[in-house]
């Protein structure tokens, strides 16, 4: 259900989508908003209300393997809590805030409240849709959390025993890493490198932090990496890339313009 609402904000956001910027009106922004918001406040029902009731009480995917069982072992703190307060730090509030940040800061001599606007809402949209993903994927796979598997001191609440499949702080880390790293390639920022590499580091960081916190296994943070960072690309490539690059959306055109290509800054990959 969650994926197919994420897909169903994607499809309507992408209809207001234009050639050329100056044609994006402040419809077409609300319009961008309003289905993203629903999708949070979705998102936000899942996780604070109907969780325990949905999440089975029983796992599917119970048992580690020598991959994640050695890496939790090695990078298990003695003291979790503290890992995973950090985590929260990390993940929850410095990753957004340094994202966003930059971002505004990067355009700040503009003036211009809509750039703004079109600059942080692909970041927040990623937000939203990792989110929602994480969501999905836990109450699919229902995987038991290593701290309940190997009988350790919890670091979560009950209802959460059965959620380990993927890292979410992760997921929303990388996502707030490369959807702002994108847009200040797009635009050209010359802050993109710092949101890159500064954004990546700290969601390194909180991906660490849930192993040390016991709270995930090693191959739940790399997921939690991979769909964090597909997402955080997608969005405003596929659906901001008009008002952003003075280009046509690819999803909309389904091609670019011959004279125009988008490198990542940190790679060799084309779009």
């Amino acid at each position: 259900m969650a994926r197919a609402l994420a897909v169903l904000c994607l499809l309507v956001s992408l209809r207001s989508a234009h050639a050329d910027p100056s044609e994006r009106s402040d419809r077409d922004r609300v319009w961008q908003i309003a289905p993203f918001a629903a999708g949070g406040a979705f998102y936000l029902v899942l996780e604070f209300g109907l969780k325990e009731a949905l999440t089975r009480k029983d796992c599917l995917w119970c048992h580690s393997n020598g991959f994640d069982t050695g890496l939790r072992n090695a990078g298990k703190w003695d003291d979790v809590a503290r890992a995973d307060f950090i985590s929260n730090v990390t993940g929850y509030y410095s990753a957004p805030i340094y994202a966003i940040g930059i971002l505004m800061v990067s355009s700040a001599g503009e003036h211009d409240s809509r750039r703004w606007f079109d600059d942080t809402i692909p970041v927040l949209q990623a937000g939203i849709v990792t989110g929602m993903f994480n969501q999905a994927f836990k109450l699919l796979f229902v995987r038991r959390r290593p701290y309940a598997e190997f009988k350790a001191k919890s670091t979560r609440k009950a209802n959460d025993v059965n959620t380990s499949f993927f890292s979410g702080h992760t997921g929303l880390a990388f996502a707030m890493a490369a959807s702002a790293g994108t847009v200040a390639t797009l635009r050209d920022y010359k802050s993109a490198p710092a949101i890159w590499i500064g954004g990546g580091l700290l969601a390194v960081t909180t991906g660490y932090l849930r192993v040390a916190a016991d709270a995930h296994y090693a191959t739940d943070v790399i997921a939690g990496a991979a769909v964090g960072t597909a997402v955080g690309v997608a969005i405003p490539l596929l659906f901001h890339k008009d008002v952003l690059t003075d280009e046509e959306p690819v999803a909309r055109t389904g091609k670019r313009r011959a004279d125009r290509t988008f490198m990542l800054s940190l790679g060799s990959w084309r779009f």
